[in-house]
C-alpha cells in the first residue's frame, strides 16, 4: 500500500481523501498511517480535516502485519495530523478553534501548534482566551509558545527562565568534586 499512497500523494487527486481516510486503520502501522497523514496534507482537501483533526490525541502504533516498529520519541500521530492540516488552508481554522475547547488536552495542545504554525494574528484572541481558561500547564506553555511565534517573538520556557534566575542566584554555588 506504501506505493499506492506515495502515488496519490504526488498525483495530489481530491478523490483519493475518503480511500485514504477509509484505509488508514487497517491493521498495517506506523509508516502507512504516517504517509496516509502527509499525503492528506498534500492533497489540501477540506474534507480530511475533521479527520485530521481527530488524530491530534491519537498514537502511533507498531504494524502488526510486518512487526514494524515506530519512532517511540514521536508516538502521538498529532503533530504529523497538524502539519497535514495546515495546509488545508483556512478552512480548518473554525474546527481548530472548536477543538481549542475539546475535553482532551492532546486535542487542544495540538490545536494550538496547528494555529501556532499558521502564523497569523486572527489565532491571537481564541489563543488568549484559550489561555486564560487553561488548566492544563503543558496546554498553556504551547499556547504561550504559540502566541509569540505569531506575534515574531522569541518564546522562553518557564523552566529556561526559572533556571536563569537561579544561575544568577547569589546564593548559587558551584564546588567541583
Amino acid at each position: 500500500y506504501q506505493a499506492i499512497v506515495k502515488a496519490l500523494t504526488e498525483i495530489k487527486d481530491e478523490r483519493a481523501v475518503i480511500p485514504l481516510i477509509e484505509k488508514f486503520d487497517k491493521k498495517d502501522g506506523f509508516y502507512l498511517q504516517q504517509s496516509i497523514i502527509y499525503a492528506l496534507g498534500e492533497i489540501a482537501n477540506k474534507q480530511s480535516i475533521p479527520f485530521l483533526v481527530s488524530l491530534f490525541n491519537r498514537e502511533y502504533r507498531a504494524g502488526e502485519i510486518n512487526g514494524i516498529h515506530f519512532d517511540v520519541r514521536a508516538p502521538y500521530m498529532g503533530a504529523d495530523a497538524a502539519h497535514a492540516v495546515i495546509k488545508t488552508g483556512v478552512a480548518a481554522i473554525p474546527i481548530l478553534f472548536e477543538s481549542l475547547k475539546s475535553e482532551d488536552s492532546l486535542a487542544r495542545l495540538y490545536s494550538v501548534y496547528a494555529l501556532g504554525l499558521f502564523k497569523d494574528s486572527f489565532a491571537l484572541e481564541p489563543l488568549h482566551n484559550a489561555l486564560m481558561a487553561e488548566g492544563n500547564p503543558t496546554v498553556k506553555v504551547y499556547i504561550e509558545k504559540a502566541i509569540a511565534e505569531i506575534k515574531g517573538e522569541d518564546f522562553i520556557s518557564p523552566l529556561t527562565e526559572q533556571l536563569k534566575i537561579l544561575i544568577k542566584s547569589p546564593k548559587l554555588k558551584y564546588s567541583p568534586g
